[in-house]
């Protein structure tokens, strides 16, 4: 919309406008689970399970006596777990229009698409990695918060709705404490 200060001068909207330099982008947390989880990368293309190996050693020695023959025999017990490769994907594109934009300005296509995929990624990993639960929504992926292998404790007053602070620290130092009982002092907190 024109801009008329006096006959011989007029102005557009556009041209009174200025845009700063910077955006301000909304920022969101990056994900944990790269700083808490390892990351694995050995599997090849094309594979479509990922199996790890687990052994255990069992035996308890004893105290004999001369010609004893009666020992006790230690051994090792093998596990096999096979985990499925999921496949998963987002997509990003920039239509004709904007590439032929692109081409006629000289200016770059602009990356915050390419950038909102990553970004996306990133979130669905982390997701993954901390709240996966087993079921079909997950295609049977298991995270962090529901994984077998990690120990649950209940609230000593059922629940921390109603419990005091000193009980709500008391849960947690039960818990910080009981990591290194239940792992035989091999994970320290």
């Amino acid at each position: 919309m024109p801009y008329k200060i006096d006959d011989t001068t007029v102005f557009f909207d556009r041209e009174l406008e200025h845009i700063l330099a910077q955006s301000r982008d909304i920022r969101y947390p990056p994900g944990s689970y790269p700083s808490m989880f390892p990351i694995n990368n050995q599997a090849s293309k094309g594979d479509k399970t990922i199996t790890y190996q687990s052994f255990d050693s069992v035996g308890v020695m004893k105290f004999v006596s001369d010609y004893a023959d009666d020992f006790n025999r230690a051994d090792v017990n093998a596990l096999e777990t096979p985990v499925l490769i999921q496949s998963s994907g987002i997509s990003y594109g920039w239509s004709v229009e904007e590439i032929w934009g692109s081409e006629k300005t000289g200016k770059s296509l602009n990356p915050r698409r390419i950038q909102a995929a990553q970004r996306s990624n990133e979130q669905f990993l982390n997701r993954i990695a901390w709240k996966a639960d087993g079921t079909v929504n997950w295609n049977g992926l298991t995270g962090f918060l529901y994984h077998p292998n990690i120990t649950k404790s209940p609230a000593s007053t059922g629940g921390w709705s109603t419990a005091s602070s000193d009980e709500i620290i008391g849960d947690v130092i039960f818990c910080i404490n009981n990591v290194k009982v239940i792992s035989k002092g091999l994970e320290k907190p």
